[in-house]
């Protein structure tokens, strides 16, 4: 059973990182400005992190 479960964390895990990868991308090509950029990375970084946080709570 906690196999199982370490497996399910860790594939939780890894699309989110995939997830962060993309949105940090979507950044770079949709944002004109700098400070509209540092602005998109921050929020996507904030929201990654509480999607992490759910992942690893199970």
């Amino acid at each position: 059973m906690a196999s199982n479960t370490s497996k399910s964390i860790g594939a939780c895990c890894f699309r989110e990182k995939r997830r962060l990868v993309d949105e940090l991308s979507n950044c770079g090509y949709c944002s004109t400005s700098f400070e509209e950029y540092k602005r998109c990375r921050q929020e996507v970084s904030r929201d990654s992190s509480e999607r992490a946080k759910e992942c690893s709570l199970g």
